[in-house]
């Protein structure tokens, strides 16, 4: 009997309908959803990055006032101890480069004033002696500072005085021994330049900031917000209490566009910090987080759609016309095939006619499937067993390479890959880099270069030292001339390269007699030994003062005197821990308080402790201390004999290096 499938379009086309429905209606609750979500999640954070912004506002103005008021209080107790004072005198004080240098970049103000008892500013810092005097009666600052002196006050924003710039004057009232109140030192903060250095250090771009003192007078705010209309409505301010962060019991309007919610007392000073939001800003934010998830889950939605259309026509609806006809094969039913677009459908229904014929066929074809099988599975077993015992002896062998390697994977690979990268994009874009660039990339191929050179240099004199093979080649050599061409290849190539020249110096202080700084000693190894010292206390020391010293001494070996000079390289780094002061010169060794802040192997301090053994010397590390015994710094002093010979053992020299080093740990 011949049959032919017809299935009814009906119900794939009902499901398709709703399916299309379902994925544009989800894809635009799943848009609001998310978008909503991450709108109101940043929402609910605001609070806590409004107690952030007004921290980091207090901070910043705190900064400004504390060290303005150190400023000012050294200038008043200078003028306080000084016998009769006379305006020249003060002026001087006043006008003193420590008090004006940098002040009006760094910490928004340039001038200084002295005002008298009287309220007469009689000196100016950039002016001086003011003729005549100028009334200065309108500050109310003053009259807190009478009373209550050695103390900073503040009058209202106002013109600066002779400035002219707007200005937020303030001042501390000075006062001799007896208590009598002499007069004022006074000066104006920039309030444009101290708005902008608040404004550097804020981190959401939407909120706003005002500052009011304790009776709602406004003294600074936001650049973007006008002043005028928050003086206007500084009236509706509720009385603002002293917590740590506080929300306006109603939202302080400033025109249509900000919104003060919440508020903070600094610190240490009588004003209030507001914190408020940019609503236009606010607006724009949530359309850029809502519309871009509509549209991509919307255009996704569509794209489905679309998929599923050409799905059902090409594939579901064939698919199901020949699911019916398997079901009629089982049944030992004829069928009739229509005709299929896809070459693919039509060789199905084709293979589906001859599944009948060959049932017995296939049945004999999984028994013999099964028996592969088992035999497969047998095979599989065995092949695991020797993959788990080769694996076993490759992670040994791999655990084996990694415990060598560990130690200079590091160091090499990092340079090798630089060389590589580089030298790669030389050889790639070649012809579209410009001569600067090519000459940059080959200055940093050549740095790498020279630091697994200097790698590798190390690793074999450290390697001669120990095996005894390292000869020294003793001359007479002037030791404050290789000091000196040790210091200047330092300034030259580690200051200047790394951009340090202006915040860390490096001195030598050296004998006068220096034609008598007379050593016998190998030139290059001493030069090898100053500059990893050297090298050293620049690394560690980001800022401050390298110091390399040089002075005659006695090295006292069973019980004879030798005559000899002693080196001292001084640094104002971090240190180095009392229990690791023997451990840095050991091989591979580094300090704890460095080894995580800069690269290196660990074998430059090695090396110079084996140069100066060579040289039959001393070389031990020490801390330098304050009055509070804070590590301040770290000194490594190097004792070398002036003559080699006769000289004592390498044994001898370490018990005397343990004998100078123990009373300085005490």
């Amino acid at each position: 009997m011949t049959q032919t499938v017809a299935l009814p379009n009906k119900s794939l086309y009902s499901e398709y309908v709703k399916l299309s429905a379902l994925m544009v209606a989800v894809s635009i609750i799943v848009s609001m959803v998310i978008g909503s979500s991450l709108y109101y999640a940043k929402e609910k954070q605001e609070p806590l990055r409004a107690l952030q912004e007004a921290l980091q506002i207090d901070q910043s103005l705190s900064t400004v006032f504390d060290y303005a008021e150190q400023i000012m209080q050294f200038a008043g107790n200078k003028i306080a101890q000084t016998v009769d004072p006379d305006l020249e005198k003060i002026y001087e004080i006043l006008s003193a480069r420590a008090f004006t240098t940098g002040m009006d970049v760094r910490f928004s103000w340039s001038l200084l004033d002295w005002i008298d008892h009287r309220n007469l500013m009689q000196v100016n810092s950039l002016y001086g002696v003011m003729a005549p005097p100028i009334d200065m009666s309108a500050r109310s600052h003053l009259e807190e500072a009478r009373h209550k002196p050695w103390a900073l006050h503040f009058s209202l924003p106002t013109y600066g005085i002779p400035s002219n710039e707007w200005v937020l004057p303030a001042g501390i009232g000075v006062a001799n021994a007896e208590g009598k109140y002499l007069g004022s030192v006074s000066l104006g903060f920039n309030l444009p330049v101290l708005i902008s250095r608040v404004e550097h250090h804020l981190r959401h771009k939407n909120l706003v900031f005002a500052v009011f003192n304790t009776e709602h007078r406004l003294i600074l705010n936001s650049s973007g917000v006008d002043s005028e209309m928050l003086r206007q409505y500084s009236h509706t301010l509720p009385s603002l209490r002293n917590d740590h962060m506080l929300t306006l019991p109603e939202p302080l309007l400033v025109g249509k566009r900000y919104a003060f919610s919440y508020y903070k007392k600094m610190a240490e000073y009588p004003f209030h910090i507001l914190i408020g939001k940019d609503l236009v800003y606010e607006r724009h934010n949530f359309y850029a987080l809502m519309l871009p998830r509509f549209f991509e889950l919307l255009g996704v939605a569509l794209f489905g759609v679309t998929l599923l259309y050409g799905f059902r026509k090409k594939i579901m609806t064939p698919i199901a016309e020949l699911s019916h006809a398997a079901r009629d094969i089982v049944q030992e039913k004829e069928i009739v095939f229509p005709q299929y677009e896809l070459v693919e459908m039509n060789a199905l229904a084709e293979q589906l006619k001859q599944i009948q014929q060959i049932k017995v066929a296939l049945k004999k074809a999984n028994q013999a499937t099964e028996e592969a099988h088992r035999s497969l599975h047998k095979h599989n077993i065995m092949l695991e067993d020797k993959v788990r015992e080769r694996t076993r002896e490759l992670e040994k062998a791999l655990h084996t390479k990694t415990d060598f390697l560990n130690n200079l994977s590091h160091e090499i690979r990092t340079p090798i890959h630089g060389i590589t990268a580089i030298s790669q994009g030389l050889v790639d874009h070649w012809n579209d880099l410009p001569e600067e660039a090519k000459a940059e990339y080959a200055k940093t191929i050549s740095v790498n270069a020279k630091r697994l050179l200097s790698l590798m240099s190390n690793l074999l004199d450290l390697s001669k030292f120990t095996a005894g093979k390292m000869h020294l080649h003793f001359t007479q050599v002037n030791l404050c001339f290789v000091i000196t061409e040790v210091v200047e290849e330092c300034r030259s190539l580690y200051l200047h390269s790394h951009q340090s020249v202006d915040t860390v110096e490096v001195v030598p202080e050296l004998p006068s007699q220096t034609p008598h700084c007379l050593i016998e000693a190998d030139a290059d190894r001493l030069t090898q030994l100053f500059r990893n010292l050297l090298q050293n206390a620049i690394k560690f020391t980001p800022k401050g003062r390298v110091t390399i010293g040089l002075i005659e001494d006695l090295l006292i070996v069973e019980g004879v005197a030798h005559a000899a000079w002693k080196i001292t390289v001084k640094d104002e780094g971090v240190g180095i821990p009392e229990e690791e002061l023997e451990e840095i010169f050991i091989p591979f060794t580094q300090s704890s308080f460095t080894k995580t802040k800069a690269g290196g192997t660990g074998l430059g301090l090695s090396i110079c402790q084996e140069i100066a053994h060579g040289h039959h010397g001393v070389i031990y590390a020490s801390n330098c201390y304050d009055s509070q015994r804070q590590i301040i710094g770290a000194m490594f002093t190097v004792i070398l004999p002036m003559r080699q010979t006769p000289m004592p053992s390498e044994a001898v020299v370490r018990q005397l290096l343990q004998e100078m080093t123990m009373p300085e740990r005490a």
